[in-house]
């Protein structure tokens, strides 16, 4: 599976748009966001909209979803490839 790290400039929803221009972060991908990154996303968006977050979220057809290894450091993010999903699916032998 393909995974990419990427360094954010905030937590906001900007923020992640930035980032997933700038990084070419394709339709279909996952982006993994910290526990306490995703904690502060989803009360910004609470804050600008006054409502909560339906989840999943997708933004731009990007997926974000909180890491639950919490092993992702405070201000990264980690990109799970859609491209990486589609070779582990063509590997599957069916019997």
């Amino acid at each position: 599976m393909r995974t990419n790290v990427y360094t954010l400039k905030g937590t906001d929803l900007n923020a992640i748009r930035d980032c997933i221009i700038d990084n070419s972060i394709s339709e279909g991908d996952i982006i993994i966001l910290g526990s306490s990154d995703f904690e502060q996303m989803v009360l910004g968006y609470k804050d600008k909209f006054g409502i909560g977050m339906s989840f999943p979220y997708s933004l731009m057809g990007v997926t974000l979803k909180e890491d639950s290894n919490v092993g992702l450091a405070a201000g990264k993010i980690r990109v799970l490839r859609e491209s990486a999903f589609s070779l582990s699916l063509n590997r599957r032998t069916v019997l």
